[in-house]
């Protein structure tokens, strides 16, 4: 079984399960924002929309091929990681 199809099925069947968790840069910087979470569904939900933007924004993209990443700290890296792998693209870091 694929990691996708492995968080497609906890999305499915625990849906309200926490699924990501950190603590916010307030937190680090002492206030007390506390832990932030997503649950399953909410990745699920997040990263299908983004696999589905990705696919409209390059359709000429073949499937399997490296599609370059470059996003700031935070939530957006392991969403953003998911959705290439729901796309069944392939994730590289840019050249310096």
């Amino acid at each position: 079984m694929t990691v996708v199809a492995c968080i497609r099925e906890v999305a499915l069947r625990h849906p309200a399960a926490p699924a990501l968790a950190w603590l916010p840069a307030t937190s680090l910087n002492g206030a007390d924002a506390g832990v932030q979470q997503l649950s399953y569904k909410e990745v699920w939900s997040s990263a299908d929309g983004m696999a589905a933007a990705l696919i409209r924004l390059a359709p000429d993209v073949v499937r399997g091929a490296p599609v370059a990443v470059l996003v700031d700290e935070g939530t957006a890296l392991p969403l953003l990681m998911l959705a290439i792998l729901v796309a069944r693209m392939v994730a590289c870091r840019p050249a310096p």
